[in-house]
C-alpha cells in the first residue's frame, strides 16, 4: 500500500543510487570531451595533480603545514603540460607506423627515453629556482641529482601503464587515462622528490 506523506510535509524523492550518480557523471565528461577535449584534458590534468600532491603531503611524516605553493607549481606544470603531451602522443601515433603490441612497446621506449628524461629534467630546474629560489647553476645541480632517479621510477612505473595506454586506449582518451594513473604516481612522485628535504 502507498504511504503519503504527512500534510504539511513534501515527500522526499528518492535519491538515486551510486551507480547512477556515477553514470551521469561520466556521461556528463564524454559530453565535456566532445564538445571541448582539450580543456577537459586539461582540467582533468590539473585537478589530478592537485589532489595527488595534496594526498602526499599528508602522507609526508613531520609535515606540520600544507606547502600551497608546491602544490600550487606541481598544478600549474600539469596543466601547461597538457597541451604539450596531447601533441607529443599525436605525434607518436604519426612516427611509430606499426600496429600492434610491437607499435605500442616502441611507442613505450620512445615516451620513456626520449620524452620523460626532458619533461623530469625541465621540472626539475624550474622547480628549484621558482620554488626554491635557487640559481641556475644550483637548479642545475638539482637535475643532475634528481633526473636520472626520477626517470628510472618513471620507466618502472610508468612502462605498463604507458603500453596499456598506446595498445587499448583511444587517442583523445589517453591523457586522462596517464592521469588517473598519474594521481597515484603523483603522490610518490612528491613523497620520493619534493619531500622535507625540500625548502618550503
Amino acid at each position: 500500500p502507498r504511504h503519503d506523506a504527512p500534510a504539511g510535509r513534501p515527500a522526499q524523492r528518492a535519491r538515486p543510487p551510486l551507480a547512477t550518480t556515477g553514470k551521469r557523471g561520466w556521461q556528463a565528461y564524454m559530453r565535456s570531451m566532445q564538445r571541448a577535449p582539450m580543456r577537459t584534458k586539461i582540467a582533468t590534468s590539473g585537478t589530478l595533480t592537485f589532489a595527488g600532491d595534496s594526498v602526499a603531503q599528508l602522507l609526508e611524516p613531520g609535515r606540520t603545514s600544507w606547502d600551497w605553493k608546491r602544490t600550487l607549481y606541481r598544478t600549474g606544470w600539469s596543466v601547461a603540460l597538457t597541451p604539450v603531451g596531447h601533441y607529443w602522443l599525436v605525434g607518436l601515433d604519426k612516427l611509430v607506423p606499426w600496429k600492434g603490441a610491437i607499435g605500442s612497446i616502441a611507442k613505450v621506449v620512445l615516451d620513456q627515453v626520449a620524452f620523460f628524461p626532458v619533461l623530469n629534467g625541465a621540472f626539475f630546474m624550474s622547480y628549484a629556482m621558482v620554488h626554491d629560489g635557487k640559481s641556475p647553476a644550483e637548479a642545475w645541480e638539482v637535475v643532475k641529482d634528481k633526473t636520472p632517479k626520477a626517470v628510472g621510477a618513471s620507466m618502472g612505473i610508468w612502462g605498463s601503464a604507458k603500453f596499456v595506454s598506446f595498445r587499448y586506449i583511444p587517442l583523445d582518451f589517453r591523457i586522462p587515462f596517464n592521469r588517473s594513473f598519474g594521481f597515484l604516481y603523483n603522490v610518490f612522485f612528491s613523497l620520493a622528490f619534493l619531500g622535507d628535504d625540500e625548502p618550503a
